[in-house]
């Protein structure tokens, strides 16, 4: 699997809200680990995060700050699965791994 993954593949990978605290409007991706820190655009670091997450951490590192991930990043499977598991078509769900 490519390790570089596209916005909007993170965009449904974390359902569309801050991986922070869960809001759903003025998206942003973020770096856990950030670029001047050494963080690479990979699927197990990067996030979507509003915009108000997004700058409170700004440059930090987690522990830096008082923000904790809901859930950890990690590549899917697949990228087909990211779309499975977000389809309308149930019989089509049971086939995803995310």
């Amino acid at each position: 699997m490519n390790n570089r993954p596209t916005r909007s593949q993170i965009y449904k990978r974390d359902k569309n809200s801050c991986q922070y605290c869960g809001a759903t409007t003025k998206l942003t991706i973020d770096h856990v680990i950030p670029r001047s820190k050494g963080g690479q655009d990979t699927w197990e670091n990067l996030v979507v995060a509003c915009s108000t997450c997004n700058v409170k951490k700004s440059d930090k590192l987690l522990e830096q700050t008082k923000l904790k991930l809901r859930k950890q990043p990690r590549a899917p499977y697949s990228t087909v699965a990211i779309d499975l598991a977000e389809s309308n078509v149930p019989e089509w769900r049971e086939y995803s791994y995310t």
